[in-house]
């Protein structure tokens, strides 16, 4: 790989294996980003189509493009790791060998992370597009914009998504070299993701400046394991390739646990992944009841499920984490809560033969608003109060 002068404003690592299809598409519009100076660094994990000759051609041709390819595959996750290595930027970014990006999305984002020093990562809205490039209308996608909230804050706007594509950001290479990287584990992209909010901020702009191609057909757990590790993928893997789903769960509690969070945060946090999966990522959730051996279309209550959680995950049953004391009006809340819900069923009784079915439904509906508003209340502390240590980003 051939040396370069100086070190550019941004680093684009783009790791693929046998991506010839698409390539040059998501090539020439990672080269378009329209920055002071880049580099694209591509390492080609031993592909066997055409993928060597057309990323050759782009080096030929254009400097700031460093080609480099393995001998042998190493797997996705270290090769994603090794353009991470080679880069030398001010900022870094991973590209795909099939994603689209606008012109302006690197640039954008760099400029929103130099207004927000504790932000360690920046992306744009995405467009969903499928195999042959057209819009995909049926799936809807946000990404996670924790501009000035605390870091258990963070955490939920990222466990109630159903999806996870903001790896695709524009990332301060110092908050990387504090991660561990991508480890070839199922959900590597999620972990690492949880690694960096940990750390601080991930900023969204506005438009929809990236183009994610959702794969026509979905991986298995043992086919996405053998991708992301060339080593004996089955070897020691039961756990993870029979419970997919909470094994990655179980990943993020570690991931907490192992941080420099007060215990406070993290029982909190453990606590509000237990509640997200109830109440709010109910698919996540449901994989992982399903996974648990029950039928998530038949589990009785909601209580129910918060202990198949804590079971599943590992997590402690103090439940007074789950409703802190900070809210003043919390008992008040409660009472009015319960009014409406007993209002609402009487109001309906005459009307339906499915009232067992709707008592669950409201109140899982009260549960939830009431939990809304227990983080409506973090949220007002989060702006009343200055940054903690704690709450910034990794020293830059």
């Amino acid at each position: 790989m051939p040396e370069v002068s100086s070190a550019p404003l941004l680093s684009i690592g783009l790791a693929v294996y046998n991506g010839a299809e698409y390539l040059r598409g998501s090539i020439d519009s990672l080269l378009t980003q329209d920055v002071e100076s880049l580099e694209l660094i591509i390492s080609d994990n031993a592909s066997n189509d055409d993928t060597e000759s057309i990323c050759r051609e782009y080096a030929g041709r254009d400097d700031r493009v460093r080609y480099a390819r393995n001998e042998t595959n190493i797997g996705a996750a270290g090769n994603f790791n090794r353009v991470f290595e080679l880069s030398r930027g001010r900022y870094f970014m991973w590209g795909s060998d099939d994603d689209l990006w606008d012109p302006q999305f690197a640039r954008l984002c760099i400029e929103k992370l130099e207004r927000s020093p504790r932000a360690v990562m920046c992306t744009s809205q995405v467009i969903l597009i499928d195999s042959a490039g057209e819009v995909v209308t049926d799936v809807t996608y946000e990404a996670v914009d924790t501009e000035g909230m605390s870091v258990d804050r963070r955490v939920f706007e990222m466990t109630r998504q159903a999806a996870w594509f903001d790896t695709y950001s524009v990332i301060r290479p110092s908050a990387l070299r504090a991660t561990q990287m991508l480890l070839p584990t199922y959900g590597m992209d999620v972990r690492l993701q949880l690694e960096l909010l940990l750390q601080g901020d991930s900023l969204v702009v506005p438009q929809k400046l990236r183009a994610y191609r959702l794969p026509s057909v979905g991986k298995t757990a043992a086919e996405y394991v053998a991708e992301i590790d060339s080593t004996n993928a089955d070897a020691e893997r039961d756990e993870e390739l029979r419970t997919p789903f909470t094994y990655m769960a179980k990943e993020l509690v570690k991931v907490v646990r192992d941080s420099e969070l007060d215990r406070d945060i993290v029982g909190r946090i453990e606590n509000d992944l237990v509640e997200t999966l109830t109440l709010v990522n109910t698919r996540w959730g449901g994989f992982i009841l399903e996974e648990s051996g029950f039928d998530a279309d038949r589990m009785p209550s909601s209580s129910a499920r918060r202990a198949v959680f804590r079971a599943a995950l590992g997590v402690g049953t103090a439940m007074e984490v789950l409703e802190p004391p900070t809210s003043p009006w919390r008992p008040l809340e409660g009472m009015r809560l319960s009014a409406i819900r007993k209002t609402l069923l009487r109001l309906l009784r005459p009307f339906t033969d499915r009232q067992d079915e709707l008592d669950t439904q409201f109140a899982d509906s009260i549960e939830l608003l009431s939990w809304e508003a227990d983080w409506l209340h973090r949220r007002v502390r989060d702006l009343e109060r200055p940054t903690t240590r704690q709450d910034g980003p990794g020293q830059q």
